[in-house]
């Protein structure tokens, strides 16, 4: 049974990381955890890669000069799963009795992937996700995820789902989640505002007209949170540099929440401004807009179109029939429960 009878104020957020330190990025989070708290949100999400910040420097220098010059420390700063650093966030949700969703560098081995958690109230990982398919030069960076990483968390609060950035561009990847009657999603970007031209996408209304279509298209609240490009990344990405300066527009800070039938709930801060925004959601609103078509329901035509997904996980290793180097949800929360014990 889907619940639809939820009322709840959920918060959407637009901060600027600590440049490739994962430690103080995470502090400065929490702060942003406490204050949705304490204003009632149940659910607070943040951007695309916030930790410890998406990686501009594969746009701003060449290729070689980049990995030289930041991927050691962007590796160091990467969070593992069962990592110290996502502990502390565990404990921020628990402490704070909100819903966290975010977005940071998964680092599992020696490889890095651009990911997302949700985690719940008690400080329990309900879901990690991986970006299915990093966009353009982002691969020279992060790996790819797999079908097993389409999935949603059903929650007191309702079912939530969440993907990154141009994920939204894909089709298929909104049915999916659609019809896994996500209720609630987290579209997540890194704070983006390129110089745009004929050839370029203008990225920043870009983020907002594909988040809306999402909703749209899947009847879901949708919560829109990204990073900041301050004077802080100009001068870690740019220094003085004319050219890279020129590459890296001040600013791309989007934080919004639209209702299932595209409406914007909240005024928008300006997009080089930090801050939360806040609406209170009523998941009736859902029936009353798939009432009117339901693209994975009664609006559809299986007789004629069918997605198919493959979900099956696939190992890296298999050793006396065993599989290694995929670590799980379960074994995250059980040793964070057995650390605060």
């Amino acid at each position: 049974m889907i619940n639809y009878d939820i009322q709840l104020k959920v918060a959407a957020t637009q901060m600027e990381p600590v440049w490739y330190d994962a430690d103080a990025t995470i502090t400065k989070m929490i702060g942003f955890i406490k204050e949705a708290s304490e204003n009632g949100a149940k659910l607070v999400a943040f951007g695309e890669c916030l930790i410890p910040g998406y990686f501009f420097h594969v746009f701003t220098d060449n290729v070689f000069e980049g990995w030289m010059k930041h991927d050691l420390n962007l590796m160091k700063n990467s969070l593992e799963l069962d990592g110290p650093e996502m502990k502390r966030i565990m404990k921020a949700a628990r402490d704070y009795s909100i819903y966290v969703v975010t977005g940071y560098v998964e680092r599992d081995g020696g490889s890095r992937y651009m990911s997302e958690v949700i985690i719940d109230d008690s400080g329990k990982i309900l879901l990690n996700r991986r970006k299915f398919k990093p966009t353009h030069i982002e691969r020279t960076i992060c790996g790819e995820g797999m079908g097993s990483d389409f999935k949603v968390a059903k929650t007191p609060i309702g079912i939530i789902g969440t993907t990154e950035c141009w994920e939204h561009t894909q089709p298929l990847i909104t049915y999916a989640m659609g019809a896994m009657n996500e209720q609630i999603h987290v579209s997540a970007w890194p704070g983006i505002h390129w110089v745009s031209d004929d050839y370029l996408m203008e990225c920043y209304n870009s983020c907002l007209t594909f988040s809306r279509v999402y909703a749209m298209q899947t009847q879901t609240y949708t919560i829109v949170s990204s990073g900041v490009v301050g004077e802080a990344a100009k001068k870690f990405f740019c220094g003085d540099n004319p050219d890279k300066i020129a590459l890296l527009n001040h600013g791309g800070g989007i934080a919004q929440i639209i209702s299932p039938g595209g409406t914007y709930l909240c005024e928008p801060l300006p997009e080089d401004e930090e801050g939360i925004v806040y609406a209170d959601i009523d998941l009736n609103n859902i029936l009353v807009t798939k009432s009117f078509l339901d693209p994975h329901g009664q609006y559809s035509r299986p007789d004629i179109f069918c997605l198919n997904i493959n979900k099956d996980p696939k190992p890296r290793t298999v050793v006396k029939n065993e599989v290694e180097g995929d670590l799980s949800v379960e074994a995250v929360n059980k040793s964070f429960e057995e650390e605060e014990e």
